[in-house]
């Protein structure tokens, strides 16, 4: 009886792990930004932190770019009412980035999608994580 349980649980482990989707273009998972699990349905309550801080995400503004033969996952937020874009930049394959590369990555991505005047770079908002395979990149424009 104990075998045949045992055989039974093997079984539903193995047709779970069969079962379950998985797909080469999913990145990992953030270590800089985490979805706001307490969100409530005021407007402009913030659905994401931003390296602990409370933002808006721009579905809008979510891209894979190519450059230098690497994919970039890209993604914008913005503190509500506020001007900066944090442009999320990192690798589908969680490799480092070099700070210069992350910064034109973002950039390019973000000046025609977002600016309406000149992009100015705020780097006092840039941060990374401590393998820099991810790169919040401060703009505003």
């Amino acid at each position: 009886m104990k075998k045949l349980l045992s055989t039974l649980i093997m079984a539903g482990v193995l047709v779970g792990c069969a079962s379950t989707p998985t797909t080469d273009s999913v990145a990992m998972p953030s270590l800089l930004v985490m979805p706001n699990t307490k969100k409530t349905n005021e407007p402009l309550s913030p659905d994401t932190y931003v390296d602990g801080v409370g933002m808006l995400h721009f579905k809008d503004y979510h891209d894979k770019v190519v450059y230098q033969d690497k994919i970039y996952l890209l993604d914008s937020y913005v503190i509500p009412l506020e001007q900066p874009f944090y442009i999320h930049v990192r690798t589908a394959d969680g490799t480092p980035i070099m700070p210069d590369t992350a910064t034109k990555v973002a950039t390019d991505y973000i000046a025609p999608k977002g600016c309406t005047e000149p992009l100015v770079r705020r780097a006092d908002l840039d941060k990374s994580t401590n393998d820099k395979s991810e790169w919040i990149i401060g703009v505003a424009c």
